[in-house]
């Protein structure tokens, strides 16, 4: 890479590390980081660390992950930003190292972004940690976020999964009251919910609303809707 005698900048670097991240070669990832170091006198920047330890994420090494985290925290010439604590937040959950996820969590220097609270209740949504969940959202809402439409749906989802209707509904309205935008999977999952516990005409209430509010069911949501009229009766109006 530096044959003419020129060593490449941090982009140049960055870019190729991104390359070798994405083909699955973290390790070379690794090693061209260290050259940058030690033999070229250039510094890695944020996008450079976040992405080699995304990519230790996805692979399942967490440990190594954490290791990098801990070599950029050492480095005075990178700022951690929120994009690089979200990649550590969400690498953790995945893991289901939640201790350690909520550790960084309270100790991030910057504030949390609404991204940042969406990881954390996902985390605990798909692992059936549902107080946990609540109570991120919670905090979300004392400090002044809003949450958005992937925030409600994680949790809408979750709850009906779980036979956790009501708490569902709930949350649908307040979507409503704090005008957040409702989607075909919000509707799609409360539907689901609804007839999961035999709630078909309310489902169907429900189905007929997302239609006068411009939003069209797709193919899923049709079916959940059949599929609820077949098992708890009314075959006749599927």
């Amino acid at each position: 890479m530096s044959h003419m005698g020129t060593p490449p900048n941090t982009y140049t670097c960055s870019t190729v590390i991104n390359g070798l991240c994405k083909d699955g070669q973290v390790d070379r990832a690794l090693q061209l980081k260290d050259i940058m170091i030690n033999k070229w006198n250039s510094k890695p920047d944020a996008v450079a660390y976040s992405t080699i330890m995304d990519a230790f994420f996805k692979r399942g090494m967490v440990d190594k992950a954490l290791h990098v985290f801990s070599e950029m925290q050492k480095d005075s010439n990178v700022i951690v930003d929120i994009v690089v604590l979200n990649t550590i937040l969400s690498g953790l959950c995945n893991a289901q190292r939640f201790n350690e996820a909520d550790r960084v969590f309270e100790e991030m220097a910057i504030p949390p972004s609404v991204r940042s609270f969406n990881i954390m209740i996902y985390g605990y949504c798909l692992h059936g940690h549902h107080e946990k969940s609540r109570s991120y959202f919670d905090r979300m809402m004392d400090r002044g976020l809003v949450p958005d439409t992937i925030t409600f749906n994680i949790l809408i989802d979750s709850h009906c999964k779980d036979g956790m209707v009501n708490d569902s509904w709930k949350l649908f309205r307040l979507m409503e009251k704090l005008k957040v935008k409702q989607d075909e999977i919000t509707y799609g999952s409360m539907i689901d919910g609804l007839c999961l516990v035999g709630r078909v005409q309310d489902a169907a209430k429900l189905f007929e609303s997302m239609k006068e509010k411009g939003i069209k069911p797709n193919v899923v949501i049709c079916n959940i809707l059949i599929d609820g009229y077949c098992k708890h009766g009314g075959v006749g109006d599927a």
